[in-house]
């Protein structure tokens, strides 16, 4: 008898693993789903921290976020605070994750085109050059100009369930633009942290995240896939760069470096394996055997397993798996933990009258998005890059008013900016919180009425 490898259980098993690996390597949309999530999640979360912080609870939350945890191994010890772990711990995949999508995105998704991942480069430097100018000539004090950073980071997961809100008039292509341009904001972030917000310096800790790091990429270079490998190494450099004095954070971002991008096998090998293996199951002890009486069945679906696993790059699974933990816990965790400000007359004065608050709401309000549309303007004059096919004037106004959005990542900042200052990191949260909703407000109106609604089946195919 001969058997039909186009037809029948072969076509829905193909059919299976085409979506499987299809659903794997467009993780770009489905992160502006998640981040649009993450986004109301965040909004929850904030929306909690403030009635913690203005109800009777008020002093047991704190104390339970200034709870220490950590490991001992004797005489040794290893604790943090658990509002440390959260900001410093678990925001470090965070900043795995960024690095992962970066990586890939350059490697083989949207930015392949180098005219336009210079344009976003270029927008995403404006974007932290404007703020920081502007916050610095409002702000020129000594003490308070340590906060120059805070202006200069975007909320992505906030700013893209706005947008996500508005998608009628939002099209693919402008949410793509955005979450590329959030991805390189964060990179400056990174670095911003890194260089100018280190603690002071400790060599032999520096050193061995060094060392941590070479063995990480003699990993990827040997061929090694194991995800245990990855994780422990990483958890390694994460406490190394703790020691160091940069802001463990950083780790992210260099685990993602060293995260392999190759597949084990071609795509070609991969289908010529699953047609024989999927032939072999179909002849195997008959059609009318089920799997638990079959051990050769069970043998074939764990080689097909195989197979599957080593045509993806490690770097596509783990974004993949990292993806819903970061953006539906992750995210919102932070600004919980962090996003909460005493609501009194005192602070609301102090507010509004000190040049902190002014230089957050005049950085991230007025000099993200004028710095953001300078740049893109001169890079465009000189011809050294171009925007991405089916974007407007107006939707890239839109995109730059909206990126002004801090909220969860300008906080972060103020707790570097500001650490033994809890008043001055009162003043930077409710500046911060002026300044997103400022932002939001008129992104929201500029869109209203400055961008027509979309035919969304239209915007798809034009993207």
């Amino acid at each position: 008898m001969t058997t039909n490898l186009s037809n029948g259980p072969i076509s829905h098993f193909k059919s299976f693993f085409e979506n499987r690996v299809s659903s794997v390597l467009t993780p770009l949309e489905a992160l502006i789903r998640k981040q649009a999530t993450s986004g109301i999640l965040l909004i929850a979360a904030f929306v909690i921290a403030m009635v913690l912080a203005n109800s009777p609870w008020q002093q047991l939350s704190r104390d339970f976020f200034n709870r220490e945890l950590g490991i001992h191994f004797g005489e040794r010890r290893f604790t943090l605070s658990l509002v440390e772990w959260v900001s410093q711990g678990l925001m470090a995949l965070f900043f795995l994750q960024v690095g992962l999508e970066i990586k890939r995105e350059i490697l083989g998704g949207k930015l392949r085109d180098p005219r336009e991942i210079l344009l976003i480069t270029i927008a995403a430097l404006g974007g932290i050059i404007g703020p920081a100018l502007l916050y610095m000539l409002i702000s020129p004090n000594e003490i308070l100009s340590r906060g120059w950073g805070i202006p200069t980071a975007t909320d992505t997961a906030f700013s893209l369930a706005i947008l996500a809100l508005l998608s009628g008039r939002v099209s693919i292509g402008m949410m793509v633009f955005f979450t590329a341009l959030s991805i390189f904001d964060d990179v400056g972030a990174v670095f911003i942290i890194s260089i100018f917000y280190a603690h002071s310096i400790n060599a032999a800790a520096l050193a061995g995240s060094g060392v941590t790091l070479a063995f990480l990429f003699l990993a990827n270079r040997a061929g090694i896939r194991s995800g245990m490998t990855y994780g422990l190494l990483g958890l390694i450099l994460w406490i190394m760069i703790y020691k160091s004095g940069i802001h463990a954070t950083c780790a992210g971002l260099l685990l993602a470096l060293a995260i392999p991008a190759r597949p084990s096998i071609s795509q070609n090998k991969f289908v010529r394996n699953i047609e024989k293996l999927l032939a072999r199951f179909v002849q195997k002890d008959g059609e009318s055997v089920e799997m638990i009486e079959s051990a050769s069945k069970h043998s074939i679906t764990s080689a097909i397993e195989q197979n599957v696993s080593a045509v993806t790059t490690p770097l596509q699974m783990f974004e993949s798996k990292l993806l819903v933990p970061i953006t539906i816990i992750v995210l919102p965790l932070f600004a919980l933990f962090n996003a909460g400000i005493e609501l009194d007359p005192e602070l609301f004065m102090q507010g509004l009258l000190s040049p902190l608050t002014w230089g957050i709401v005049g950085g991230l309000v007025i000099g993200k998005p004028l710095g953001i549309l300078v740049f893109i303007y001169a890079c465009l004059k000189l011809k050294i890059g171009r925007l991405p096919e089916g974007i407007s004037r107006n939707e890239i106004i839109g995109i730059a008013i909206m990126s002004g959005i801090g909220f969860t990542m300008s906080i972060f900042f103020s707790f570097l900016s500001f650490p033994a200052d809890p008043a001055l990191v009162g003043i930077a949260k409710f500046g911060i919180i002026v300044s997103s909703l400022l932002a939001a407000g008129i992104g929201t109106a500029w869109i209203l009425l400055k961008i027509p609604k979309k035919n969304q089946i239209q915007d798809v195919a034009r993207i």
